[in-house]
């Protein structure tokens, strides 16, 4: 007969006492019950807060309403989110100057098909308002720090390709020689940096020989050395800031080659997704990366806000089938050591729903009884916060055991205490979009 899990009582009690009621969801709501969010961000620079599940309405609506509050309380200047960095420049244009239509926008500048989110449209819209304001003269920045091209999701509006057409396009207007030469490099190259499991019957890189894969990789490390090198010429040819993201656009370009790169050769989609584990630890290096740069652009006075899924966020290594078996290195686990106590992390649980857009819905993963999620229901709570960081001595050894986290986006293990700070529980999610 197993015996009672102390600690699990132990911990439950606490959050009984401790946990934050919340109110809303909604990004016109008053803002008196996060005020607690004063104290709990404290002096940090960098909140990474979570999402349970891709395309729930819930997390993506609390997103909102938690940057507003930062923004309008904490002097917050910037959301960064699960996105391609290259795309994001798109929305980034558009919420300083309030140019181009926000459908077009937001299909050019968002990734993974989350551009279809009435939510993300909701924070764009609410962004560029904050900017038009002329009383807010420090105004708010827009920016993906994902790896570009939807690496692996061929429902993108944006190919794999996209960093390299953006450094093409950029070098064409700063150096026409240079963009003459590669593109003679690349372009018969350009229409295979592209993944689409569902079938081999478009040009793709598995069908790439050793010998083109060695080309690729060889043009993007020599033209990321040229840009380098030129850096002084290409400034005085254009824009600090157009350099700034060409540079940033070859580097992502090199992240989405290193990931392709995982496929082994003579791959198809009937031997699965085998090389995803070793792909994905790339894609999590990039984005802590382009975290750092991100913050970097604020400068010193920048705060900000990113935003992804509870596996990129977590300052613990994640265990899943595909992970090693300690684990994989995902973004939080390198954004920890850079940024320290700077560094706030929210995770998000949840208790139960459903999740989808665009044409696609399904249920959250039902919980396990043994898993935190289940355990924050416990709480009684159909929403609130709960600061781990304050839990008594004996809760905190319990949280620093490894606990399964269940339902959301599927399950996987890690060590509670080290992964979030702080977390949020919802205990219902619905689809981001609605019927």
């Amino acid at each position: 007969m197993a015996q009672p899990d102390s600690g699990r009582a132990a911990f439950v009690r606490w959050a009984k006492q401790a946990a934050v009621p919340l109110k809303s969801l909604t990004l016109e709501a008053g803002q008196a019950d996060l005020a607690p969010l004063r104290a709990i961000v404290g002096n940090a620079t960098l909140v990474a807060l979570s999402e349970g599940v891709h395309a729930g309405a819930e997390p993506l609506e609390f997103r909102n309403r938690v940057f507003r509050y930062l923004v309008e309380h904490l002097g917050f200047t910037a959301i960064a989110i699960e996105s391609g960095l290259t795309e994001s420049r798109t929305v980034y244009d558009y919420v300083r100057t309030g140019e181009g239509d926000l459908g077009a926008v937001l299909d050019q500048g968002i990734t993974w098909t989350f551009d279809n989110l009435p939510e993300n449209a909701a924070l764009v819209r609410w962004m560029r308002s904050y900017n038009a304001d002329p009383k807010h003269t420090r105004k708010l920045n827009f920016y993906g720090f994902d790896v570009p091209g939807s690496p692996g999701n061929p429902f993108a509006n944006r190919p794999l390709r996209t960093a390299l057409d953006e450094s093409l396009r950029y070098l064409g207007g700063v150096d026409a020689e240079v963009a003459r030469r590669y593109h003679q490099r690349l372009d018969s190259l350009l229409p295979f940096v592209h993944l689409d499991p569902r079938s081999m019957d478009v040009a793709q890189y598995a069908k790439l020989s050793q010998v083109d894969r060695d080309r690729l990789t060889a043009a993007i490390g020599e033209l990321i050395s040229l840009v380098e090198r030129r850096e002084a010429r290409y400034l005085a040819a254009g824009s600090r800031a157009d350099y700034q993201w060409a540079y940033r656009n070859l580097l992502g370009a090199r992240a989405a080659d290193l990931w392709l790169r995982e496929m082994p050769l003579g791959w198809e989609p009937s031997k699965g997704m085998t090389f995803f584990g070793e792909a994905t630890e790339i894609r999590d290096r990039m984005q802590a990366d382009n975290v750092g740069w991100i913050m970097e652009q604020e400068g010193p006075g920048g705060k900000v806000l990113i935003f992804a899924s509870r596996y990129h966020i977590s300052g613990a290594p994640v265990k899943t089938a595909f992970s090693a078996p300690t684990g994989s290195a995902v973004a939080g686990t390198y954004l920890r050591p850079r940024f320290g106590d700077r560094l706030v992390t929210v995770g998000n649980l949840i208790g139960q729903g459903r999740f989808g857009c665009t044409g696609f819905e399904g249920p959250v993963d039902p919980n396990g009884p043994a898993s935190i999620d289940a355990i924050a229901g416990e709480v009684g709570l159909p929403l609130y916060l709960l600061d781990l960081r304050r839990a008594p001595a004996g809760v905190q050894t319990w949280l620093d055991r490894e606990h399964e986290m269940g339902g959301g986006a599927g399950k996987f293990m890690l060590h509670l205490k080290r992964a979030f700070d702080v977390y949020f529980y919802l205990g219902t999610v619905r689809p981001a979009c609605p019927k």
